[in-house]
């Protein structure tokens, strides 16, 4: 990763690199080639900045589709609440 990168590579937007723990707007390393579909792990050129959110969004979206591709179907149940009686 370039230290002089300044913004997230998934939503463009700037990251705060004093942010520290898990939050949203954290700093993370995101691998651009997803390790799942055969990105390198350890190649710098494989890896840029992002939002910490951005990156474990994008991370779950890689899985479901490699979940997906081998067959397996993905079911979705909608639930209508009345929100008053929560």
């Amino acid at each position: 990763m370039d230290p002089h990168e300044t913004h997230c590579i998934r939503c463009g937007q700037p990251v705060d690199k004093g942010l520290r723990g898990c939050t949203p707007q954290s700093r993370s390393v995101d691998h651009i080639i997803a390790i799942e579909l055969g990105g390198a792990r350890l190649s710098r050129d494989n890896v840029a900045l992002a939002h910490y959110g951005c990156n474990s969004r994008h991370g779950a979206m890689v899985r479901w589709a490699k979940h997906n591709r081998r067959g397996h179907t993905v079911s979705r149940m909608i639930v209508d609440v009345d929100p008053h009686s929560l």
